[in-house]
């Protein structure tokens, strides 16, 4: 069944009591998952995949494995957990046919095994933990596995398979190694993509209490209905953890994170929800998303990314030209900053960018006066990024250092000797 005849039969089958009930997509993970796949000429790369025949998978061996160490649930033998779990596949209209296992395990867990088999009739796999089952309520563990399936229904998953061939070798994480700028929208992605199973373990269950207490049991391990807890206080002193990530006092997103902090999302699980209308969803959508997409904590970001796209663009250019290795390192610098640091740069214009330069400078060193060496540094690495530099790049490097810095020539010296000496490699080819 194609995505888009999914959605149609979901919503026909959906009670229409609420607007978002039957709208599971998330527009800038959709967004996202194009431009990274644009960005990584996904079409080429997948079609190089097709004709080696790696975009698919013979999981007899997997199946195999799963069935030796794990539990498979059968009719026969477990027949009211099958029935509890095919009701999910039955109430989200999912019809390729699924093994559900079960394996012993201590920790509070589930996962899909996202794959294409080589043989098409050939079920997914959902592994489940023997934790989840005893610790979860039957509505609970139906928005588990609600989400479980929602990544199988996720149209954008090639993404991960594409990166994952273009990056073979995984870092400390098991992730794949990807430069900077990609490496914050993977882990971005990945993110979104779980708000996004999120909201078929919603429709799985149409319990929001379930889907809190499944997360809250995520978070803490306990048995919450011997505990007496309080639903309604825990989400008030969520949304009270919530700020600390919307204002930037906190970080969802670091390298290890392929999960939401457990506030964000059921603050997007209550929005799904109770929004009366899609503007109310968007909005309150739009602030999470925005928080998930932070990358620091500095309270003068907003000038840091002004700075090195002015500074950057300055430097670049003062020999004439703009050299695409320059151009990289500056958004590679920005990168560290802002998820998009190219619609920063697009507004630096060579208009204005001599005062953003100032400006930018003049707020960062009114909060933080010590990091004037950094933002000298920043420019050295500019300088030095395209391996050729001039005394015309030179004086004005340290025109910026004295004027707008207020560096004196031995701190400047002693930078630009260090920048030369970690980021300088000569053109040994220019040598005859």
């Amino acid at each position: 069944m194609k995505a888009s005849d999914y959605k149609a039969r979901l919503a026909e089958n959906t009670p229409k009591r609420k607007v978002n009930y039957h709208l599971p997509d998330i527009p800038m993970y959709d967004q996202l998952t194009k431009q990274l796949w644009d960005a990584l000429q996904g079409d080429t790369v997948w079609s190089i995949m097709q004709a080696l025949g790696v975009d698919k998978i013979d999981d007899n061996e997997l199946r195999a494995r799963m069935e030796g160490r794990s539990l498979k649930v059968t009719q026969k033998v477990m027949p009211h957990l099958y029935e509890l779990l095919h009701e999910v596949k039955e109430t989200l209209h999912f019809e390729h046919p699924v093994d559900f296992f079960v394996v012993s395990d201590v920790y509070l867990n589930a996962g899909a095994y996202v794959y294409r088999s080589k043989n098409p009739d050939s079920p997914y796999i959902v592994e489940i933990n023997s934790a989840m089952i005893e610790t979860m309520t039957e509505s609970e563990l139906r928005s588990v596995v609600g989400h479980e399936l929602g990544h199988l229904l996720d149209k954008n998953l090639m993404l991960g398979d594409l990166i994952r061939f273009i990056f073979p070798i995984p870092d400390e994480y098991g992730m794949p190694q990807l430069p900077i700028p990609l490496r914050y929208k993977y882990f971005f992605w990945k993110q979104l993509s779980e708000l996004f199973a999120d909201r078929y373990g919603y429709l799985a269950t149409n319990d929001i209490q379930a889907c809190i207490w499944s997360e809250m049991k995520l978070k803490c391990g306990l048995k919450l209905d011997k505990m007496e807890a309080d639903l309604n206080a825990f989400i008030e002193e969520n949304r009270d953890v919530l700020e600390h990530y919307v204002s930037g006092n906190a970080l969802s997103l670091n390298h290890g994170f392929t999960h939401p902090v457990s506030p964000i999302r059921i603050e997007a699980l209550n929005l799904f929800a109770n929004a009366k209308t899609e503007q109310e969803l968007n909005e309150g959508m739009n602030k999470l998303v925005n928080a998930i997409a932070r990358l620091n904590m500095n309270p003068i970001e907003d000038n840091m990314l002004i700075f090195m796209a002015s500074a950057g663009m300055i430097m670049a250019s003062a020999d004439g030209k703009v050299t695409e290795k320059e151009y990289e390192q500056i958004l590679n610098n920005m990168s560290c900053y802002y998820m998009f640091p190219l619609d920063i740069l697009k507004k630096v214009t060579p208009e204005n960018c001599t005062d953003l330069l100032n400006q930018s400078i003049a707020n960062i060193l009114k909060e933080k006066p010590d990091l004037a060496p950094e933002l000298f540094g920043y420019l050295v690495n500019i300088l030095v990024s395209d391996q050729q530099f001039d005394k015309k790049e030179i004086e004005l490097l340290f025109n910026i250092g004295q004027s707008a810095m207020g560096l004196d020539q031995e701190t400047m010296l002693k930078c630009l000797a260090g920048g030369i000496q970690r980021f300088f490699i000569p053109n040994i080819g220019s040598i005859s």
